[in-house]
């Protein structure tokens, strides 16, 4: 398969599924399986590794300090007074 098919069979997919109502989360996983299936070179070791090192990265941690950091802000009355500011 060339990348070209690849891109249009998940496009195809995604939009299918958003256009059915599932859940944007839900439909990028599913809009993957026909690609998996079809695919030889992919194997279950292939897909398990590569969603692995994808959770195992730096900048995922980022979202929920940064979320941390602005309920601690909020909290202490910080951003009041930035909104005061601005």
């Amino acid at each position: 398969m060339t990348p070209g098919q690849v891109a249009a069979i998940l496009f195809i997919v995604f939009g299918t599924l958003v256009i059915l109502r599932i859940p944007v989360a839900f439909a990028l996983g599913l809009a993957c399986v026909p690609v998996f299936l079809i695919d030889d070179r992919l194997t279950p070791f292939l897909l398990m590794n590569e969603m692995f090192k994808s959770y195992n990265a730096f900048v995922l941690l980022a979202v929920p300090f940064f979320l941390m950091a602005a309920n601690i802000m909020n909290s202490a009355g910080i951003t009041d007074r930035l909104v005061k500011l601005a």
